[in-house]
């Protein structure tokens, strides 16, 4: 993928840049874009909004301070979201109010209230499953899952954790894969 749009999304971004009434100058756009962060992003905590900006940071790949449609695009594969291109592009465009094909701290953190919450649960869920499975196989084994669990106060032993992941553990390998993680703790 590259961060330069295809003719065919080009096309579709036009076409859908005419269904929605043209500001009439380029202060108008930064009033509307700048009111609508303002109410969407005064209904995260500040809690939410540092959790929410750690994440932007790390979404940035090349550290530029902004988003690009690849980039997304490579979230949504990460957190195992299946969209098509047409999909990734429609939602980086409704993040992106300004036109400009970049997404700004300020715009991710505004559509931050809009993500339903369990695409945000989807994605913890997701983060937590990466920092647990340290050996990154996609597997959680019982090591990884008593180092966190000690790591959390709850000392199990290995009879213990072996048990919690067979409750779990859908294919009968002994190990959690990301959707028998959710399954058991989500």
């Amino acid at each position: 993928m590259t961060d330069v749009p295809t003719d065919q999304e080009v096309r579709y971004i036009f076409s859908r840049q005419r269904r929605i009434r043209q500001p009439r100058c380029a202060t108008e756009v930064k009033h509307i874009c700048k009111s609508a962060r303002v109410r969407t992003m005064s209904n995260l905590s500040q809690k939410e909004k540092l959790l929410y900006t750690r994440f932007f940071h790390q979404v940035d790949i090349d550290g530029n301070g902004y988003i690009t449609l690849d980039e997304l695009a490579a979230l949504c594969k990460k957190l195992k979201f299946d969209m098509t291109r047409k999909q990734i592009v429609d939602l980086f465009l409704s993040m992106d109010t300004d036109g400009n094909f970049k997404i700004t701290l300020d715009e991710f953190l505004a559509a931050m209230p809009n993500i339903t919450p369990d695409k945000r649960s989807h994605g913890e869920m997701r983060q937590a499953f990466d920092q647990i499975d340290k050996d990154g196989n996609g597997l959680l084994d019982a090591d990884e899952l008593q180092a966190v669990l000690t790591k959390c106060g709850r000392s199990l032993s290995m009879v213990e954790v072996k048990s919690l992941i067979a409750k779990g553990d859908v294919n009968g390998d002994g190990k959690l894969d990301f959707d028998e993680f959710v399954t058991l703790f989500g």
